[in-house]
C-alpha cells in the first residue's frame, strides 16, 4: 500500500511538474555559488489533514511517521525540479565562528521547505568542506566518510578519504560536473539498495541513540530519514541497525549517508520541528530543500 501511494504521489508530481511548464522558464533555478535562501512556502500547497504533505510546482514533500521494528521514525519522501533546489545554510550566515542556534530558526531564514542538521562543521575542525561551491577547509582526516553533493544534485561517497584521493576523485567527474556543497560526517549507510558495513568507532556506532541520514533514491529524489532516541541510550538504534532499516524502508536507496545525530538531531518540515529530542541542541548548520515558486 505504501509503495502505491509513493507511485501515485510520484504521478501527481509530474503531472504538475509538467503543467507548470518548468522548461519553458516559469522557474528560475537559485543561484548554486550562493547561500541565498528559496521563496516562501504556501499555506495552500499543504495538503492532507495531518498536514505531512506540501506540493507546489516545484517540489513535493511528503512526511510518514512509521514503527519498523518497534521504533519510530520520521521518513520525508522529496522531490524537486532542478538541483539548485538542495542546499546549505549555516547559523547567522556565517563559517567561521562558533555561533549556534536551533534548526528551526535557520530552516525559516532561507524559507527552508523540509530539511536536516549537517555535519555541526563549526565545531569540528577537520574535513573537506565546501559550501555552495566556496572550498572553505581542506582537512579530510582519512577517519570520516566524505559526502559531495555536484551541481546536478548528484550524491557522491568517498570512504576515509585522503585530500588526494578527493581531488582524484573531483578531477575525474567530467567538466560539466563540480561540488557544491560536502560533508564530513558519515560513515556511508546504504550503496546501490545494499547496507554497508560499519566499521568505524566514532560518534558511538555501536550505541542506541537517535539518528538521522540523507539518502539519494534518483536524480533531484530523495529521502531525510530519522530513526527516534533518547541520550539515556534505552531508546535509539546503532549504526548497523539503522542502515539496515534505511535499506528495508527505503529499498531503492542509491546513497545513503549518515549525518549528525543525538542531540544535534533536527528534522523540520514548514517551520516545524518534527522530532522530539530531550537534549536537543543548537547546530550550525542544515540541509534543506528549497521551493522555486514566487
Amino acid at each position: 500500500m505504501n509503495k502505491l501511494k509513493r507511485i501515485l504521489a510520484l504521478l501527481v508530481f509530474v503531472l504538475m511538474f509538467f503543467a507548470c511548464g518548468f522548461a519553458s522558464a516559469d522557474l528560475s533555478p537559485l543561484p548554486l555559488d550562493s547561500d541565498v535562501g528559496g521563496f516562501p512556502w504556501k499555506k495552500e500547497c499543504i495538503i492532507g489533514e495531518d498536514k505531512l504533505e506540501y506540493q507546489d510546482s516545484s517540489i513535493h514533500v511528503r512526511v510518514e511517521k512509521v514503527r519498523h521494528n518497534g521504533l519510530k521514525y520520521i521518513v520525508a519522501w522529496v522531490d524537486i525540479v532542478d538541483p539548485s533546489q538542495i542546499r546549505t545554510a549555516s547559523s547567522y550566515g556565517t563559517y567561521d565562528d562558533h555561533r549556534y542556534v536551533k534548526a528551526k530558526i535557520i530552516a525559516k531564514s532561507v524559507n527552508s521547505v523540509v530539511c536536516v542538521n549537517g555535519d555541526f562543521f563549526k565545531y569540528n575542525d577537520f574535513g573537506y568542506l565546501v559550501r555552495h561551491t566556496q572550498l572553505l577547509r581542506e582537512r579530510p582526516d582519512q577517519e570520516h566518510d566524505v559526502l559531495l553533493i555536484d551541481n546536478f544534485g548528484d550524491f557522491h561517497v568517498l570512504p576515509l578519504a585522503s585530500l588526494e584521493d578527493i581531488n582524484t576523485y573531483i578531477a575525474g567527474m567530467g567538466e560539466d560536473r563540480y561540488v557544491v556543497n560536502s560533508f564530513n560526517f558519515g560513515p556511508i549507510l546504504v550503496l546501490d539498495g545494499q547496507p554497508q558495513p560499519i566499521t568505524t568507532k566514532l560518534y558511538q556506532s555501536t550505541t542506541k541513540q537517535q539518528r538521522v541520514a540523507i539518502v539519494q533514491r534518483a536524480p533531484l529524489s530523495y529521502v531525510i530519514i530519522q530513526a527516534d532516541g533518547k541520550t539515556d541510550g534505552t531508546v535509539g538504534i546503532s549504526l548497523e541497525k539503522f542502515a539496515n532499516a534505511i535499506a528495508e524502508l527505503v529499498p531503492d536507496a542509491k546513497i545513503a549517508y549518515n549525518l549528525d545525530g543525538g542531540g544535534s538531531t533536527h528534522v523540520v518540515f514548514l517551520d516545524k520541528t518534527l522530532n522530539t529530542n530531550s537534549s536537543s541542541r543548537s547546530i550550525c548548520d542544515i540541509l534543506y530543500f528549497a521551493s522555486l515558486e514566487e
